[in-house]
């Protein structure tokens, strides 16, 4: 990894993101600078993708995520997801792995079953 001509890294960690509709979201300048003076952006991934009805279970809440929200994490600069959280299947298997595959660029980091 090119450590930009420093001797250390600089890691950003950010806590869960959620959006139903990321385009709508503005980062402050400041933000994004920190962001892109980072070598490592990890960003918790608080949610999958929603492919349709999710699992019932009584009293729980759901958090989908727009199909558009992991190109909008790339396109920001974060570049190492965890999908490890509470809400990861709460639409199953099927949105675990589509969420997964949505990720072009970034390493995807998880725990747990």
């Amino acid at each position: 990894m090119e450590h930009r001509g420093r001797d250390t890294v600089k890691i950003l960690f950010c806590g869960d993101f959620i959006s139903k509709n990321p385009e709508s979201i503005i980062l402050s300048d400041e933000f994004n600078n920190l962001i892109h003076e980072s070598d490592l952006m990890f960003l918790n991934f608080e949610g999958a993708i929603e492919p349709g009805d999710p699992i019932t279970i009584m009293g729980t809440a759901y958090l989908p995520q727009s199909i558009d929200s992991p190109a909008w994490c790339e396109k920001n600069g974060f570049n190492v997801i965890s999908l490890a959280n509470n809400h990861m299947v709460d639409y199953g298997q099927e949105a675990l792995t589509g969420t997964m595959n949505a990720f072009k660029t970034s390493v995807i980091t998880g725990a747990g079953d």
